[in-house]
């Protein structure tokens, strides 16, 4: 993050693009967080912005408030907050903490000499399963923090980029790894099965698509598999239907547009690929309970 790092906004939302100083060349960024207030106002961190890479911030000292989509967590020593591609966060803009931060592109942990895409990532080699907030307890915190802090040595050296790339991914996946450990991961997934590739190639195809396409049956056809198929594959992974997973990518979209825009719901339902305000209005109440206006309302 820097202060020429490309900012654009959607209605009342920063969009913010993974955008180092020209100087860094890798896909993966690491600076402690006085970097980053020398980056950027204050007024900077205090809005609310969805960023498009991955962010892991790992408070070392002091306590302070994070916000992501919807949760405001409280974090101090041994905390780690996990921010990925496309959602809404905001930093605690005071000084009364400190801590390292690792910022990277969502390709850069697709391995190339074995072309490992992202979609045949083994769970722990991804931020795919850990929650918004991991707590880290001592000696493990400890041992990140070493790691991180090597990574930001590390991606200063004069080596090649591919090296370079190589060398963070591994230090980076042993991070991963750790905080799977941490957040109480119990190893049940298979790496790199059918199943789990099916569930990644379905998450991402819906972040492709899922404003313009609600029906399970499109991504079953675009996968190369039966609905039935895909339903299994997302039940081993998160333990809910195909259905209910797009259901709740929607629903999630639809928060953030009420809560950090001041669009229409009339609006939000177009935006969301709903032919009518009215349909959205009932898949938003039948999924929430509420309507997007009593939603809106209460978080004011």
């Amino acid at each position: 993050m820097s202060k020429s790092k490309r900012r654009t906004k959607t209605a009342d939302i920063a969009a913010v693009a993974y955008q180092p100083p020209r100087s860094h060349a890798l896909d993966i960024e690491i600076f402690p967080a006085a970097t980053l207030r020398n980056r950027v106002t204050r007024d900077f961190l205090s809005m609310n912005e969805r960023i498009h890479f991955h962010l892991l911030i790992f408070v070392t000292r002091g306590r302070c408030l994070h916000s992501v989509d919807f949760q405001s967590i409280r974090c101090g020593r041994g905390s780690v907050i996990v921010i990925n591609p496309g959602e809404i966060h905001r930093f605690d803009p005071g000084t009364d903490w400190d801590g390292w931060l690792v910022m990277f592109r969502p390709e850069f942990l697709a391995i190339p000499p074995a072309r490992v895409r992202l979609e045949d990532a083994t769970p722990l080699e991804s931020t795919e399963g850990l929650p918004a907030h991991v707590q880290v307890g001592d000696p493990d915190f400890q041992s990140i923090v070493k790691t991180v802090v090597a990574m930001c040595h590390d991606s200063a050296r004069w080596i090649r980029r591919d090296a370079g790339h190589a060398l963070l991914r591994s230090q980076l996946c042993t991070v991963l790894i750790r905080l799977h450990l941490s957040s109480g991961w119990n190893g049940k997934l298979p790496a790199r099965s059918n199943g789990v590739r099916t569930f990644n190639r379905y998450r991402i195809a819906i972040e492709d698509n899922f404003r313009a396409r609600h029906a399970v049956l499109f991504y079953a056809k675009a996968l190369g598999c039966s609905p039935k198929s895909l339903t299994a594959a997302v039940q081993q992974c998160t333990g809910m239907g195909a259905k209910e997973f797009l259901s709740r990518r929607l629903v999630l979209e639809a928060k953030r547009l009420l809560v950090h825009t001041s669009m229409p719901v009339n609006a939000i339902a177009e935006t969301l690929g709903f032919d009518e305000g009215t349909n959205f209005v009932k898949f938003f109440r039948r999924e929430t309970a509420m309507s997007p206006g009593t939603f809106r309302s209460r978080q004011e």
